[in-house]
């Protein structure tokens, strides 16, 4: 316990707390701007009309969760983790709905990829979260 106030003196657990509050800045900052966009595209009715393009490619839900998939790791590409879920979930939503999907079913479907983290991680590392995953499917 000693050694650990030597360590840690004032000056560096206010540098600490300085960059915590940017980091939590900066994602309160996102997570707000999603929320907004989120909340605009769906009083646009954007939701209604994403279903409908959906459901005249294929009625199948497997197509269906297939282009979703597809959707989500394009967009993971540009956006951040957390806002391409807020933004993108209240779209996605009604088109579950009228499938038949659980949207218990749908959030371990879209959950995978952010677990993974795949640009961060090797292989050997993610192994065993896709076989906890499979075994919920």
């Amino acid at each position: 316990m000693r050694r650990l106030y030597k360590e840690l003196t004032l000056k560096k657990t206010l540098k600490i707390l300085l960059e915590v509050l940017k980091t939590t800045a900066s994602i309160m900052i996102i997570i707000g701007f999603a929320s907004v966009f989120a909340r605009i595209l769906t009083q646009q009715g954007v939701p209604q009309q994403i279903g409908s393009v959906l459901t005249s490619i294929s009625s199948n839900p497997v197509v269906i969760i297939l282009i979703i998939n597809i959707f989500l790791l394009i967009l993971g590409c540009f956006m951040d983790v957390i806002a391409s879920l807020i933004a993108v979930t209240p779209m996605l939503l009604p088109v579950i709905d009228t499938l038949p999907i659980s949207r218990l079913h749908f959030g371990v479907i879209i959950e995978p990829a952010h677990k993974l983290k795949i640009d961060q991680n090797k292989l050997q590392n993610c192994r065993s979260n896709i076989l906890n995953l499979v075994n919920v499917l």
